[in-house]
C-alpha cells in the first residue's frame, strides 16, 4: 500500500529508468483518480488491489461518472454497497431498533444494486461481521480509469503483462 505521492514517485521513477516489468501497487493512492491525473501516460497498466471495482457495475458506474466527472473508486462502491444494506436492513426489520436491524443484516443475503459490485456480487455477513462472499480482486490501469483483469470471474478484460519500453 502507497499514499499517492509514494505510488506516483514509484511508477514515474521505474518508467523514467526504462523499468517495463508489471508494477503491482496495493490500492490507496493506486486506485484514485489523482494517481492518473499524477502519472498521465506511465499511469497505463499498472496493477493494484482493490476491494471493489466500478465495472462490474457499468450502468450504476456510468451515472456516477457523468455526476462527479470521475470514475467510481472501489471505496466508493464499497461505501455505497454498505449503506444500500443497511437500507434493506431497516427495511426488512420495519424498523430502525438497532437489535432489529442487527438481526436483519445478520440474516441479509443480498445480490443487488451497489452490492454487485462488490467481488462476489452479493452482501451476506459472517458471524464476524464480515461479508462472506467477497474477496480482494487485481485492477489495472487502461485509459483513464482501472478495469478488474482477476481473478478471471470478476475481470473485465484480460491483465496486460508486458509494457512497452518508455523513451
Amino acid at each position: 500500500m502507497s499514499y499517492l505521492n509514494d505510488s506516483l514517485l514509484i511508477i514515474r521513477t521505474m518508467r523514467q529508468q526504462g523499468l517495463t516489468i508489471p508494477a503491482i501497487g496495493g490500492a490507496a493512492g493506486y486506485v484514485i483518480p489523482n494517481f492518473k491525473e499524477g502519472l498521465g501516460d506511465l499511469a497505463e497498466n499498472t496493477l493494484s488491489v482493490a476491494s471493489a471495482a466500478g465495472d462490474a457495475i457499468p450502468e450504476i458506474s456510468a451515472a456516477y461518472k457523468q455526476k462527479y466527472g470521475s470514475f467510481m473508486t472501489h471505496e466508493a462502491v464499497a461505501f455505497a454497497a454498505a449503506t444500500d444494506a443497511m437500507i434493506q436492513a431497516i427495511e426488512i426489520a420495519g424498523t430502525d431498533d438497532p437489535d432489529a436491524v442487527r438481526d436483519a443484516l445478520d440474516a441479509l443475503e443480498y445480490c443487488e444494486g451497489f452490492a454487485k459490485g462488490m467481488p462476489g456480487g452479493c452482501i451476506n455477513f459472517d458471524e464476524n461481521g464480515h461479508n462472506a462472499v467477497t474477496y480482494p480482486i487485481m485492477v489495472q490501469w487502461r485509459g483513464d480509469e482501472p478495469v478488474t483483469v482477476y481473478p478471471p470471474s470478476d475481470a473485465t478484460t484480460d491483465p496486460i503483462w508486458t509494457l512497452e519500453p518508455t523513451q
